[in-house]
């Protein structure tokens, strides 16, 4: 069935504005100090942490980092870091965050872009998930906050994320370092790119998807 509220609303009900968006079979709700054991525990995972800067964390590093981002998640109300978890039983399995782009590189015209980023738990690899919440996403910072474009970049041995992104309708535009100095692939996907995918339906080797006034996400991968 689909689920006609708009994916985009105020947390209310726990007295924070922050997005908390929807998909078909995704909840993606604001960052929670129950969810440090969660982040370290896809911090400290070789297969999670292959592609992403120096590796897995160590246990302590990982509770330091997952206790500063839960920290500054009080403070985020219209960007940061969305836990995902299954409509179905409540089960967090990754987040995606929209965050300033915080590289050397810079815009042609001197501004800061923001950048996408997520990790999934590996038992949920291979099923669409990722897609369907960047998906919800992007919906919300190009529809609600009117950013004219938004970029990513990836480890040029991660296949899996580069499909993703095309997917999403992302471009490559050359190269870049991350924080340990990899040599990554830069990938920008503009206001304008995105409008003209989703405003015409787009048949996919998954099936059919649509975004209109009320956002359904329809897209069962």
């Amino acid at each position: 069935m689909e689920d006609e509220r708009d994916p985009v609303s105020l947390d209310r009900d726990r007295g924070r504005s922050f997005p908390l968006l929807q998909t078909d079979r995704l909840i993606l709700r604001r960052l929670e100090p129950a969810d440090q054991e969660f982040l370290v525990s896809l911090d400290t995972d070789a297969q999670v942490m292959q592609f992403i800067h120096s590796g897995p964390l160590t246990k302590d590093e990982a509770q330091k980092f997952a206790s500063a981002q839960i920290d500054l998640a009080r403070f985020s109300y219209h960007l940061g870091k969305w836990v995902l978890e299954l409509k179905r039983d409540g089960t967090s399995l990754g987040w995606v965050q929209v965050t300033k782009y915080r590289q050397a590189r810079k815009r042609e015209d001197g501004g800061d872009d923001v950048q996408i980023a997520y990790e999934l738990a590996p038992e949920y690899w291979g099923v669409g998930y990722a897609t369907e919440a960047c998906r919800a996403v992007l919906h919300y910072v190009f529809g609600k906050l009117q950013l004219d474009r938004i970029v990513a970049f990836i480890r040029q041995e991660n296949r899996r994320s580069q499909r993703i992104l095309d997917k999403l309708g992302f471009a490559q535009d050359g190269t870049c370092r991350d924080d340990a100095r990899n040599q990554c692939l830069f990938f920008v996907l503009t206001r304008i790119r995105w409008q003209l995918r989703t405003e015409s339906p787009t048949k996919s080797e998954h099936g059919n998807y649509a975004v209109d006034d009320k956002a359904k996400f329809n897209l069962k991968q």
